[in-house]
């Protein structure tokens, strides 16, 4: 019964250990897409703040593709934003599923650790125990 029960922890230890992986690995992807599109952010501000300093519009025309071109910008810079704020919340809460699952692991691994105990305790009594039987009976 005792071996049974470190099977089944082992078992789990296992799969903890690969949903630790595979939160680490979402945890590692979310903060990459979140640099990503925060160097987006930076990108397309910059972008709009160059615009201001182009030349005069020639023509009504020049204007009307110049301020079509700059409301693009803020459109984009203002969406990049967004998305880098929704990435970084994202990785925020990938680190927390990370750290639970690590905590999960964590506490799995005493437990197999106590259980191991337990059966070399259990063997050493039965040891000392045939011992004695051997020893009486001569």
């Amino acid at each position: 019964m005792p071996r049974r029960k470190l099977e089944l922890l082992e078992r789990l230890a296992r799969l903890q250990k690969v949903e630790r992986l595979c939160a680490a690995t979402q945890a590692a992807e979310a903060q990459a897409v979140h640099r990503k599109l925060e160097a987006l952010h930076l990108r397309s501000t910059a972008v709009a703040s160059g615009i201001g300093a182009w030349r005069l519009a020639m023509s009504g025309d020049d204007f009307a593709r110049q301020v079509t071109f700059a409301g693009g910008v803020q459109r984009i810079c203002s969406a990049t934003a967004e998305e880098s704020r929704k990435a970084e919340r994202e990785a925020q809460d990938a680190l927390v599923t990370l750290r639970q699952a690590e905590r999960r692991h964590d506490l799995v691994g005493e437990q197999v650790a106590a259980q191991q105990s337990r059966i070399a305790t259990i063997v050493e009594v039965r040891e000392v125990t045939g011992l004695a039987r051997n020893l009486k009976s001569r």
